[in-house]
């Protein structure tokens, strides 16, 4: 039952992580998915983010996404869907070719949003920025791989005068 829902749209930004159920749960309130979908590589997901199994949690959490919200639109603008969200780690170009396979395999038709913007903060392992021969890299294979649907962030992204003063 919908309690209540505002005139504009509601844009549930994620880390992808997320419960099914909980997707289920609010879906009727939400315009558009913004999930990230970081890691293929669990050990990577538990190494840098403390969240084992993240991979299947992700693939479960989009799925569910998708087949709730598919995507439509008014003009270019859209007005429901799922937009996945991925940021290329430096040295991490294995663990981003899996998530793009994952992609395909899974939910082909989606939106993806391919980014650049790490920047280290000097606190964890990740230590330099992302190269842009990387970065070049990981767009190629998704249209290599046949991947149509998303958009590509610059690489120039990646400046600390993005980046709040928290």
């Amino acid at each position: 039952m919908l309690l209540y829902k505002p005139k504009h749209k509601v844009i549930w930004n994620s880390n992808g992580y997320e419960k099914v159920e909980n997707i289920e749960k609010f879906a009727e309130y939400v315009d558009v998915f913004l999930p990230d979908f970081k890691y293929q590589d669990d050990e990577l997901a538990t190494r840098l983010s403390m969240a084992p199994g993240y991979r299947q949690i992700c693939i479960n959490a989009i799925s569910t996404m998708t087949k709730l919200k598919p995507c439509l639109f008014k003009g270019q603008e859209m007005t429901q869907g799922v937009v996945v969200r991925h940021l290329v780690l430096p040295g991490e170009i294995k663990n981003s070719l899996g998530v793009i396979d994952d992609i395909k395999n899974n939910f082909p038709d989606v939106y993806v949003s391919r980014m650049s913007q790490f920047i280290p903060n000097g606190k964890g392992e990740k230590t330099r920025r992302l190269e842009p021969l990387e970065y070049k890299i990981v767009i190629s294979y998704f249209k290599k791989i046949g991947l149509k649907n998303g958009f590509v962030q610059e690489i120039q992204s990646a400046s600390e005068s993005f980046v709040p003063n928290f």
